[in-house]
């Protein structure tokens, strides 16, 4: 059920072991609408081969009622990450803003630090589109660039499945992870239906997004509403 309402963005990680056999656990993970991580499945993998990885997504597909997911994040960004340590990595991956500029910072990087026949580099740039922010801003991501969402979920996890952990009280032990889940999604409804928040402008958006919205995700449009309540186009003031 929750697939059919939160499952535009899927986030997997496959870095978290489980239990006693060292066998990979694959959360789906998504967010829901109190920006909470939602679980939308998992899997205990025997090996990390291409053909267990198609095979899981294709399962895991044929399971979830509806449309595939517009969106889904792996954690090849942990490969990602190992160029970000970097100052003017970190500075071309995530400050540049157009898909020229940074093109054109990753090329002064790599004709600084000669690095032009560094084949990881070279792939890690041949697949841009999948992983550099400014390649996705026109991607809904539901706020998830990275697999934050699973790794929240992996530790989460740790209070219930421990290494030592076998594969039928993982599954037990996966449904107490889930209701628990389920019973903060549950509170946070019942603090929207119950509870008037606090508006800072006095603008009739807020008031009536107020009504709509549940309190997490309002609270992130009106700080959005609040700081930028002063912006307005040139043309905008002209005609004033």
């Amino acid at each position: 059920m929750a697939y059919q309402y939160f499952g535009d963005v899927v986030t997997f990680d496959t870095t978290y072991q489980t239990n006693r056999y060292k066998m990979p656990s694959v959360p789906f993970t998504g967010v829901n609408h109190h920006h909470q991580s939602v679980m939308f499945g998992c899997a205990l993998l025997v090996n990390e081969t291409a053909e267990s990885y198609t095979w899981l997504l294709k399962t895991w597909l044929n399971a979830m009622p509806g449309n595939p997911p517009s969106t889904i994040i792996t954690d090849d960004d942990k490969d990602m990450a190992k160029a970000t340590v970097d100052e003017e990595f970190y500075h071309c991956i995530h400050d540049t803003i157009t898909n020229e500029e940074f093109k054109l910072e990753w090329s002064k990087i790599m004709e600084k630090y000669e690095l032009g026949d560094n084949d990881w580099l070279g792939n890690l740039y041949i697949r841009r589109e999948r992983w550099v922010p400014a390649y996705l801003r026109s991607s809904f991501c539901a706020g998830m660039s990275t697999t934050q969402r699973s790794e929240s979920m992996n530790k989460f996890f740790k209070d219930y499945v421990l290494s030592s952990t076998t594969i039928s009280d993982f599954v037990y032990q996966y449904e107490l992870a889930l209701n628990a889940r389920y019973l903060k999604e549950k509170e946070q409804d019942v603090k929207t239906k119950n509870s008037v928040p606090l508006l800072k402008t006095c603008y009739k958006l807020e008031a009536e997004t107020a009504k709509i919205y549940t309190r997490k995700m309002f609270m992130k449009f009106q700080e959005e509403l609040f700081c930028n309540q002063n912006t307005r186009h040139p043309n905008i003031m002209k005609n004033e």
